[in-house]
């Protein structure tokens, strides 16, 4: 798998799946992109309803063990002393699997937020979202779909320093909605303090699906 350099990054690298363990569960490894482990990473298991299940740390190989409550739907999030270096896309846990993993990080250049850290979460404001009527239509024939990843700012407009496009399968239908994002507008996340709510970059992840004739 071929990783490329952003100011955020978590890129994953399957290293196998052995099923008839005692419980699901993550087993992973966490390098910087020199290929270096990583220690003292915080690795939190969130669920489908961005519910924090397990929290490990990486050790001194930068090496971590989450297990997993159930089966289920699952992302990870990394952080560094409560300072977010990203979030892999949702994945499956069935029952019993056991997931080994490479996972690499790198700082971050503007200081954002995970999902599970914020009050209120980041959102459109347009809950419908309409994007797909902005994007031209693909070449490809069928169904395509793209996974992209980018941070909110403040002002509720996408920072595209951080736009990824992490899986998919059209280039062009993901060049389209960068070009779309670009010009949405969100509702910036929110964290409670002691003298109140205040503004915070989250990071964010869609998916988008278009059918094609």
């Amino acid at each position: 798998m071929t990783c490329h350099r952003r100011l955020l990054h978590v890129c994953a690298l399957s290293l196998g799946v052995a099923v008839a363990s005692q419980a699901q569960g993550v087993d992973g490894l966490i390098l910087d992109i020199r290929g270096k482990p990583v220690p003292n990473i915080a690795v939190t298991l969130v669920d489908s309803t961005v519910t924090p299940v397990a929290l490990a740390h990486t050790d001194s190989a930068g090496a971590f063990y989450l297990d997993a409550p159930a089966p289920g739907r699952y992302r990870l999030g990394f952080t560094n002393d409560s300072t977010a270096l990203g979030q892999t896309m949702r994945f499956t846990l069935g029952a019993n699997e056991f997931v080994q993993r490479k996972f690499y990080v790198e700082p971050v250049e503007h200081p954002f937020l995970l999902d599970f850290q914020v009050t209120r979460r980041a959102a459109t404001v347009d809950s419908h979202l309409p994007l797909r009527a902005q994007v031209p239509p693909s070449r490809e024939r069928g169904p395509v779909t793209v996974v992209v990843q980018f941070v909110v700012d403040t002002t509720g407009r996408a920072d595209m320093s951080t736009w990824r496009a992490i899986a998919g399968t059209s280039a062009q239908f993901a060049a389209g909605l960068r070009s779309s994002i670009r010009d949405a507008e969100f509702r910036p996340a929110l964290v409670a303090g002691a003298a109140g709510e205040r503004k915070v970059r989250q990071l964010v992840e869609y998916t988008f699906s278009l059918s094609q004739p």
